[in-house]
């Protein structure tokens, strides 16, 4: 409730987001669950095999980055970009991803979504069309759990 209500006021301008830049910072293995990530700049940060299960990391710039293998569950990561970052074997079950983006980045790489999972996840249509247009998705994720 504590992160719903701080969501919707720096959403609405009421509070402004701290300035978190964690830019080239190594969080590889670390159990981030329930951690307020909210506006952060994520370029290239790694975070391999981390547990960011119920985080809050809406509004995150993460361009480039290694994100491997992360358990995103239950995450809010509304209005996020992940353009070109490592997102393989990355779970999204439950998680909140309104208005998020996984695309190209400068360079044109695709964010990688081989081996990720969307169970539960919440997308608009807007969304589900621009998810399904990344060509790293697996077959059964495109078509089984987004139906792309």
């Amino acid at each position: 409730e504590v992160r719903a209500q701080f969501s919707q006021e720096v959403g609405q301008g009421a509070v402004s987001e701290a300035a978190l830049d964690l830019t080239g910072c190594d969080y590889s293995g670390k159990d981030l669950s329930g951690a307020v990530l909210s506006g952060a700049d994520m370029a290239r940060a790694r975070f391999p095999g981390a547990v960011l299960r119920g985080a809050e990391v809406s509004r995150t710039r993460a361009e480039a980055a290694d994100f491997s293998g992360v358990d995103f569950s239950s995450a809010n990561m509304y209005s996020s970009s992940w353009a070109g970052a490592k997102l393989r074997d990355a779970e999204f079950d439950n998680a909140i991803l309104t208005n998020a983006t996984f695309g190209k980045d400068r360079e044109g790489n695709w964010a990688d979504l081989k081996g990720a999972h969307f169970e539960g996840a919440l997308l608009s249509q807007s969304d589900l069309r621009r998810l399904c247009a990344n060509p790293t998705l697996d077959q059964d994720t495109r078509l089984y759990e987004l139906g792309c």
